[in-house]
């Protein structure tokens, strides 16, 4: 499970620690890579990627993916100051997959509570 506390403003990126990712609340068995913004399948199982985050002033696509292909997206149409964002996705993944969130435009509110990611092997 991860956070970000600062405001950011990107557009068509992966997130990395070096935009979007600033806390680590767990990473049991270091199976994401914040560089990358890559979690790792360590075994096959059924995995659930959760997005959840503050917007601001804009349109806001988000895309949850697996191995590169996006398997849910999130969206806000803006309609005031702030909206919430989110997406769940429950995927079935064999070992070495790989989960990541791609935006194609999100202006994200600072703070750790505006924002939460959670990569989970569920079964």
């Amino acid at each position: 499970s991860l956070s970000d506390s600062r405001d950011i403003d990107l557009s068509n990126t992966v997130l990395t620690s070096s935009n979007f990712y600033n806390h680590s609340w767990v990473n049991q068995g270091s199976h994401f890579n914040s560089s990358t913004g890559r979690f790792t399948c360590p075994v096959a199982g059924v995995y659930r990627i959760y997005f959840r985050c503050s917007a601001r002033n804009m349109n806001t696509n988000v895309r949850l993916q697996k191995n590169g292909t996006t398997v849910n997206e999130a969206y806000d149409d803006y309609a005031g100051d702030e909206q919430s964002v989110s997406s769940e996705a429950v995927v079935d993944c064999a070992a070495n997959d790989y989960l990541q969130i791609q935006v194609s435009r999100l202006k994200a509110i600072g703070g750790t509570q505006h924002k939460q990611v959670t990569f989970q092997l569920i079964a």
